[in-house]
């Protein structure tokens, strides 16, 4: 039988705690995230919950990668086209990073 990969993260003490120490580091502006996905439709899904647990950490979406604070990309290994994309992705990203070193 195969085990649930689904983590309920609010009742991780940890990952509270950490995300306590965010908000109250950041408490004085909003903070934006963007995610970038690539691959089937796993990977969208995996982006929404990945967009759930940035929200619970008081980030917001925005809809330009250069206005974020945080980017992620989300990207399929299996599909050659998905792992290309990303790969093409990179130098743009690049970029945005040498114009704002804070950007994770």
């Amino acid at each position: 039988m195969l085990k649930s990969s689904i983590v309920n993260l609010s009742e991780n003490k940890e990952f509270n705690e950490a995300i306590g120490e965010i908000n109250r580091i950041n408490a004085d502006r909003l903070r934006y995230c963007y995610i970038y996905t690539f691959g089937c439709q796993m990977n969208v899904h995996d982006s929404e919950m990945l967009a759930g647990i940035l929200g619970e950490c008081g980030y917001h979406p925005c809809t330009k990668a250069e206005n974020a604070d945080i980017i992620l990309v989300n990207t399929c290994c299996i599909r050659d086209h998905a792992e290309q994309r990303t790969l093409g992705l990179l130098g743009t990203l690049k970029e945005l990073k040498i114009k704002n070193p804070s950007l994770i």
